[in-house]
C-alpha cells in the first residue's frame, strides 16, 4: 500500500528549494545539473528517483545528504537550512540525523561485520559498549546475527550491502539516503534487500530517498519522480514535481 501524502507542510522533513547545480565541462562551458529543482519529501515517506545515466541524480542526492553544497538554492531538514551551514555543522548534521547506502559498500575490509556498523556511533563520541550493543542489535535486525565476527571478504554481496545498511542506521537517522542500493546485486538477493530497506523504513521510522534504475525497487516507492532536464517530474500526474 502506498503512504498516503500529507498536505501539512509541518510535516516535511527535507525540503530542496530552487535547487541548482553546474559544472564547467571540458570545454570550458558551464554543464547545468540540476535547474530550479523543488522537492519536499514527508516523513516517513520513500521517495524513488529515476532517470537516464548521467542526468545528475547522484549529484543530487548528494547535496540532499550535505555531501555536496548546490550552486545556487537551499537544503533544509527539519527547517534547519543545510546548505548555510559550515562544514563542520554539516558533518555533525549527516552523522547524526542522515544514513547514507550507496551501490558499493564502501566496508572497511580489516574490520568485521560487528565493527564496521559500531563506526557511526564511535565517531559520535559513544562508548565502545553502547557501539558495540547498538550495532549487535542492528545486525540481528538485518538477519546477519551469525555473521557478526566476519570481515567483508568472508561476505556474500547482499550479506555486504546489508552490513551497510546496519552501519546507515547505527545513529538512528531520520532520514535514510540510498544510491543505486542494489546495483551491485542479482535480482534475487535485490528482492531481498527491498524487502528489509522496507522492513527497516517501518522498523526505525524512516525517510527514504532512492536512487535507482531497478524498476521493481522504484515500484514499491510511495512516489517515483524522473530527474529530466534539470528537474523532478512526476509522470504519473505527467507535471512538475514539487
Amino acid at each position: 500500500m502506498r503512504f498516503a501524502m500529507s498536505d501539512n507542510s509541518s510535516s516535511v522533513l527535507i525540503s530542496g528549494s530552487e535547487l541548482g547545480k553546474t559544472f564547467s565541462g571540458g570545454d570550458g562551458r558551464e554543464v547545468v545539473v540540476l535547474d530550479k529543482l523543488a522537492l519536499d519529501v514527508i516523513k516517513h515517506e520513500v521517495v524513488a528517483i529515476v532517470g537516464t545515466s548521467g542526468s545528475g541524480k547522484s549529484t543530487l542526492l548528494q547535496i540532499l545528504g550535505g555531501l555536496d553544497r548546490p550552486s545556487s538554492g537551499t537544503v533544509s531538514l527539519e527547517g534547519q537550512i543545510l546548505s548555510e551551514m559550515s562544514s563542520e555543522d554539516m558533518a555533525t548534521i549527516r552523522n547524526n540525523h542522515i544514513g547514507f547506502v550507496f551501490q558499493f559498500h564502501h566496508l572497511l575490509k580489516d574490520f568485521t561485520a560487528i565493527e564496521n556498523v559500531m563506526m557511526p556511533k564511535l565517531i559520535a563520541g559513544d562508548s565502545l559498549t553502547q557501539a558495540k550493543k547498538k550495532a549487535k542489535d542492528l545486525l540481528f535486525q538485518v538477519d546477519l546475527g551469525d555473521r557478526i565476527n566476519h570481515k567483508p571478504s568472508e561476505l556474500s554481496g547482499g550479506e555486504q550491502q546489508r552490513v551497510a545498511v546496519a552501519r546507515a542506521l547505527s545513529n538512528e537517522p531520520k532520514l535514510l539516503l540510498a544510491d543505486e542500493p542494489t546495483g551491485n546485486l542479482d535480482s534475487k538477493t535485490s528482492e531481498a534487500l527491498h524487502q528489509l530497506l522496507f522492513r527497516m523504513r517501518d522498523m526505525c521510522d524512516l525517510t527514504m530517498v532512492i536512487v535507482t534504475h531497478n524498476k521493481q525497487l522504484a515500484g514499491l516507492a510511495d512516489r517515483v519522480l524522473e530527474l529530466r532536464g534539470g528537474r523532478l517530474w512526476d509522470n504519473e500526474k505527467r507535471n512538475e514535481s514539487c
